[in-house]
């Protein structure tokens, strides 16, 4: 598995989108801005629709609330887009960090929940008026699609937190510049039974 997944990141960091993400001055700023306007276009649609289905906001109709979705669609696959830039410009720094990958397991519990609510019980949904209490799969739905969410936001709280236990172990370290000016901090520390060298920047 190790071996693995240091051959997806060495072949992250040889692609064209890898590059650009280390050399233009603007890219990762600009991925940035836009995966935290997705960011809070999915929490504010899909988190206030979820809310409504655990049985809060119920005089607001479910039908009012559900036409605010495609924007919560449109913050999802902004997230997904920039975090693939993110991923390719610093796979070391991510496939290693314990946070994010609690954040890959929680959003694709929340994508699988997505599926098994649309497919089994939105049209009972749909039915429920303003006042009336949502079916309790629903509500079930409701309560583990705002669990995958706040974890969401909190592996991404806690990304620095375990980059500095893991370069708090670092037995080597080096900081170097590439041709666009940008500095990156090079650690090699030990994992398991390996040596893994990471960069941050």
């Amino acid at each position: 598995m190790d071996a693995f997944v240091h051959s997806v990141q060495v072949w992250l960091m040889g692609t064209q989108l890898s590059y650009i993400m280390n050399n233009v001055k603007w890219a990762w700023r600009t991925s940035e801005s836009i995966h935290f306007i997705g960011l809070s276009l999915l929490i504010g649609t899909v988190g206030l629709f979820d809310l409504r289905m655990i049985g809060l906001v119920k005089r607001v109709p479910v039908a009012a609330l559900h036409r605010l979705i495609p924007f919560g669609i449109l913050g999802y696959g902004m997230n997904v887009m920039t975090g693939i830039t993110f991923l390719a410009g610093a796979p070391d720094q991510y496939i290693y960090n314990p946070a994010f990958q609690m954040k890959m397991l929680f959003m694709g519990t929340a994508g699988l929940n997505v599926a098994v609510f649309y497919l089994t019980m939105y049209r009972r949904m749909a039915a429920t008026g303003p006042g009336d209490e949502a079916p309790f799969p629903a509500r079930i739905a409701g309560g583990v699609s705002l669990l995958c969410w706040v974890g969401v936001i909190f592996c991404l709280a806690h990304y620095a937190e375990w980059d500095n236990r893991i370069t708090g172990n670092a037995i080597w370290t080096k900081k170097m510049t590439n041709s666009a000016g940008k500095s990156f901090q090079y650690y090699i520390y030990p994992q398991g039974r390996s040596l893994v060298l990471q960069r941050y920047g």
